[in-house]
């Protein structure tokens, strides 16, 4: 799982939806989600960041997700 599927997924947001506010096709949008690509159009990175805030660069939507730390004690 990539961050990008965590982050949708924890926002609730379905692939049809954001595949719509991405300009993509929700089979890209898997592949996406899935590390099937390591390069998208401009446009699509700025939607990214349009929607889950400046921070994310594509690079690191890529990357998978933080594994939460057991709480200890």
């Amino acid at each position: 799982m990539t961050t990008l599927k965590f982050l949708r997924q924890r926002e609730g947001i379905s692939q049809a939806d954001l595949a719509r506010r991405l300009q993509i096709s929700r089979s890209d949008l898997s592949r996406l989600e899935n590390g099937w690509f390591r390069r998208v159009q401009p446009h699509v990175e700025t939607a990214l960041k349009e929607v889950f805030g400046p921070e994310w660069c594509f690079a690191s939507l890529m990357e998978e997700p933080p594994t939460p730390r057991p709480n200890v004690g």
